[in-house]
C-alpha cells in the first residue's frame, strides 16, 4: 500500500483511517520485522513473536515525527547506504537505527517504484 497526502487531501474520514493525525482505530499497516525481539519472543508485547509490528499511523506522519533522522538517512542513501551518522560501518551501529534506515529505504523505493515514469523530454 502506497501512502500519499494527495489521496487523503481533505477527506477527514480517509484521514482518520489512514491515522493521518492520530491513530486510526484498526491496523494501517505493518512492519516487515519486528525491532524488539526479530520475532523470537512470543511474549513480545509489540509483535506477540510473528515479528511484524502492526502500526496505526500513516508511515507519512510518522516521519513528520523523526525529521530531525532524514538528514542522515539521505546521506546514507546518497553514499549507497555506507556513510552512517557516526562514520563507521553498519557493524557500528545500533540495531533500531539500522532497521529504521532500512524501512525508510522501503518506503522510498516503494514511493519511487509507483510514481510515473518521466517521458525524457526536458
Amino acid at each position: 500500500m502506497v501512502f500519499s497526502c494527495r489521496e487523503c487531501g481533505e477527506n477527514e474520514e480517509v484521514k482518520k483511517d489512514n491515522g493521518c493525525e492520530v491513530n486510526a482505530e484498526k491496523m494501517v499497516w505493518e512492519t516487515n520485522f519486528c525491532f524488539v525481539c526479530h520475532g523470537t519472543d512470543s511474549g513480545c508485547q509489540h509483535c506477540e513473536g510473528s515479528d511484524h509490528i502492526p502500526v496505526y499511523r500513516c508511515p507519512r506522519a510518522l516521519a513528520g515525527e523523526v525529521w530531525w533522522l532524514l538528514p542522515f538517512f539521505t546521506d546514507w542513501r546518497l553514499s549507497n547506504r555506507i556513510a552512517w551518522p557516526d562514520g563507521k560501518s553498519r557493524l557500528y551501529q545500533y540495531v533500531k537505527l539500522a532497521e529504521a534506515f532500512d524501512l525508510l529505504d522501503g518506503f522510498v523505493y516503494e514511493e519511487m517504484s509507483h510514481e510515473p515514469k518521466g517521458t525524457g523530454n526536458t
